[in-house]
């Protein structure tokens, strides 16, 4: 984990550098859709944005559907979630966890950087082993580095709640999960992004006190937004490549849309 935190520093020192551009007047660029790494803006007062997102798992070869809807707070300083996963596999149709979510717009785009940080609680909405109660902690960080590019940080923490009696059942239940990754988005145009993600996982065992595991995904994807009167549309897909030791190298698919209004 030293050397993820070696990482994290070193981004925040490259995004502090680059803060000579804070106030320069930038184009206009697709904000909040991305595929793994979390972008650092909320929605805007009275705007609504549903997400629907359907995932390919190669390892075990099901489809994995997640709709979610993103709602401004009383303005945009406060932002509350919900996500509802559904995953076909098998010729069955299983409800994951359900999850609600706020997030806080700490810093705006206009400061160095913004800085947005998350917290969700995962509920489990059925008697399905692999779901639990837990939390994630995430703090996204998004800064606009010129008109071609934008940069995007993410660091953070999942943990699922269990009794001491359960954890030797369930993988899942006794592990922590540490977060790391970024993002580069390239501006083609203002509607028309190539977007290259990683994220690095490290799974931390909560009884012997040690790593078992960590996953590397690479990726690249694309983006597109469109108007439609006044609703926003983006729609999106991505190839990510899972790489983890001792376990064969996958190529995943994943299609995004969004459709983003206001509401009053």
């Amino acid at each position: 984990m030293k050397k993820l935190y070696t990482v994290f520093a070193l981004i925040l020192i490259c995004l502090n550098l680059s803060a000579q551009n804070q106030k320069k007047e930038f184009t206009e660029a697709i904000e909040d859709n991305s595929f793994l790494i979390e972008e650092a803006f909320n929605q805007g007062k009275g705007v609504v944005q549903h997400l629907n997102v359907l995932n390919y798992d190669p390892m075990s070869k099901s489809w994995d559907y997640t709709f979610v809807q993103e709602w401004p707070l009383f303005g945009m300083k406060h932002q509350i979630s919900y996500d509802l996963p559904l995953s076909f596999a098998k010729h069955s149709i299983l409800f994951e966890n359900f999850t609600v979510s706020y997030r806080y717009q700490l810093t705006y785009k206009d400061a160095w950087a913004a800085i947005a940080p998350r917290i969700s609680m995962f509920v489990p909405i059925n008697n399905n082993i692999d779901n639990n109660w837990g939390a994630q902690l995430n703090i996204p960080i998004s800064k606009r580095l010129s008109n071609a590019f934008i940069a995007h940080f993410n660091a953070g923490l999942t943990t699922f709640f269990t009794r001491k009696a359960d954890r030797i059942d369930n993988d899942r239940k006794i592990l922590d999960t540490y977060h790391m990754g970024g993002s580069i988005m390239a501006l083609i145009s203002p509607k028309f992004n190539l977007i290259l993600e990683y994220l690095v996982e490290a799974d931390f065992n909560k009884i012997d006190y040690d790593y078992n595991q960590f996953t590397h995904t690479i990726n690249p994807g694309f983006r597109y937004a469109m108007d439609w009167g006044k609703v926003e549309v983006v729609v999106g897909a991505a190839a990510p490549i899972t790489l983890a030791k001792n376990q064969k190298t996958t190529t995943g698919m994943i299609f995004y849309l969004s459709f983003e209004h206001f509401f009053k």
